[in-house]
Formats: structure tokens, sequence, C-alpha cells
């Protein structure tokens, strides 16, 4: 699914909302549970291209138990939000060559997926 994102093989209109919005919900789930897992192992699929989405960046980090279990997920997201002046941090999404005039950080390693 992720890599569905990650390579725009959805819709940039509609689409392509609704999966990053499948993506975040399932993200704050308990980690113990399934839809946990999918939203972890989606995300790691399109870690490369979340500076576009500063917004899903924003939610990414509010929430706390996903902070605990892939702090480096969390904290890449943070450092995207810091490299966007204030204007920008809270944007729907952003096209790449707005992207390039920033210091972007570069995307952590794959974390291991959570058990189960």
């Amino acid at each position: 699914f992720g890599s569905l994102i990650n390579h725009d093989l959805v819709n940039a209109t509609t689409n392509l909302g609704l999966a990053l919005r499948c993506v975040l919900e399932a993200l704050r789930r308990p980690t113990h549970t399934k839809m946990f897992r999918f939203g972890i192992l989606a995300l790691g699929q399109f870690l490369e291209k979340l500076p576009t989405w500063p917004q899903l960046c924003h939610h990414i980090t509010q929430i706390e138990h996903l902070a605990t279990s892939y702090p480096s997920y969390v904290g890449y997201t943070r450092a995207i939000l810091q490299a966007l002046p204030e204007d920008l941090r809270r944007s729907t999404s952003l096209k790449p060559e707005v992207l390039r005039g920033f210091n972007l950080p570069r995307p952590p390693a794959h974390a291991p997926p959570p058990p189960g």
C-alpha cells in the first residue's frame, strides 16, 4: 500500500488524500493491532515522500505511542517540519520544486515491523 503512494500510483486528487488518511488512522491504533502494523509498514514504504505532506508530518508527531515505538520516524517528521518555514508547516501538500529550496533531513533506515 505504501509503495503505491511512494511511486505515485494513487490518484493525486481524491484517492491520495484517502490513502494518507487510512495510513494515519492506522498509526493511531494501539501498537499491538493489525491496523497499526499496516500503518507502520505503509509509512516505512513512503518515508522519502513525507516532506511532500507537512500536515501529515504534523499529525504523525502528535501520536504519542508512535513516538515511543518508532522514535526515528517521529524524529524524522519533526526534522522535516523544522526545516520548513512556519508558513509552509501546515500545508496539505507541497510540490517537489518547492521542497528543493530547503535543507531537508534524510529519511531514517526502515525500522523493523511490529511483532505479530
